[in-house]
């Protein structure tokens, strides 16, 4: 049985032939694209990402798995079939 991530790894070799270049990585800047888009704070966004805080206030506080989820559910659906 396929996985989604198989299956989505497979169409972008389909696309991307080079083996030296890495398109999964193209996906962590379209998330951001999109996230932008649907008017997701970039705090959430780095969040989800693991990316680390740009200075020492954007580090307190917590983003909560509940910010995470809103987040990603307003993200559209990408069908991999």
């Amino acid at each position: 049985m396929k996985t989604a991530r198989n299956k989505v790894n497979a169409f972008v070799r389909e696309v991307v032939k080079d083996k030296n270049v890495d398109p999964s990585h193209g996906w962590r800047h379209r998330f951001k694209t999109v996230g932008i888009d649907q008017g997701v704070d970039m705090r959430v966004l780095d969040a989800i990402q693991g990316h680390a805080p740009r200075n020492v206030s954007e580090g307190y506080g917590d983003v909560t798995i509940k910010a995470k989820a809103n987040a990603i559910a307003k993200f559209p659906s990408i069908d991999v079939a």
